[in-house]
């Protein structure tokens, strides 16, 4: 996959750039678009048709990681709750004293 997490162990300096391709990417949106909530001060869009072609020839994606991965977790989770409430009947879950989750019955 092409997600680099800024925080990327195995390749900072590349987690550090992707990042900085989502940002140009964004910039070149907003621009195109006429919005301008960051306060654009850049006389020049670093993201040209070239880079983009490029990138998107690799598959890259300009989502944010984080993002992705807490979607991600969302439809898991979801999809636990489904479960639960087909073995239980309903979605009633009360967290005990000791920090451990358990289905009200």
């Amino acid at each position: 996959h092409t997600a680099v997490p800024v925080k990327c162990k195995e390749h900072p300096e590349l987690g550090v750039w992707c990042m900085r391709q989502r940002d140009d990417y964004r910039e070149r949106f907003e621009r195109y678009n006429g919005s301008n909530p960051r306060k654009i001060n850049r006389t020049k869009v670093l993201m040209t048709d070239e880079r983009l072609s490029k990138l998107r020839e690799l598959g890259y994606s300009f989502d944010d990681p984080n993002v992705v991965r807490r979607n991600q977790l969302w439809e898991e989770r979801i999809e636990e709750l489904k479960i639960v409430r087909e073995r239980f009947g309903d979605i009633n879950i009360v967290k005990r004293k000791d920090n451990h989750l358990e289905y009200k019955l």
